[in-house]
């Protein structure tokens, strides 16, 4: 059986990523926010308010851990929550005018990132680079 380093190849990317995520972030003064954070705080910027289990499908994450995340960035006062007023049972999240604020930081951080990773990609490379690398993921959700 064949075998090779991609998964560790993938794995390295995303550790260097997230670190110039985290550096950046850091740097203009937004200590204490995680990739993870910012998986929330995109999918909050995309869809505004939503339910806990909405964020957990959203981001791949279980309910416990969105739980966690969440209230982290509450007390950084980047989100808060309130009662669904069509399900009681429920509890939106939604952005805060400072969680607001940080939209166009992220914007520019992700463009930044991009074009690190993408520098001397010609289109159709990265055409080619995004169909395989979801096709390996489709291939690994197969149960």
């Amino acid at each position: 059986m064949k075998t090779d380093n991609t998964l560790s190849l993938l794995n390295k990317i995303l550790t260097c990523g997230n670190g110039v995520i985290i550096e950046k972030l850091s740097a203009l003064g937004h200590c204490g926010i995680s990739p993870s954070h910012g998986d929330i705080l995109m999918s909050l910027y995309c869809h505004g308010g939503m339910s806990m289990q909405d964020i957990a499908v959203k981001i791949h994450k279980t309910a416990s851990t969105v739980t966690t995340l969440v209230n982290k960035l509450s007390l950084m006062g980047y989100v808060e929550s309130h009662k669904n007023e069509k399900d009681s049972r429920s509890i939106i999240i939604s952005l805060t005018e400072h969680g607001r604020e940080l939209y166009p930081t992220f914007m520019d951080i992700s463009g930044e990132l991009f074009q690190k990773l993408y520098a001397g990609f010609s289109p159709e490379e990265y055409q080619i680079f995004r169909v395989l690398l979801i096709k390996m993921y489709n291939q690994l959700q197969v149960k």
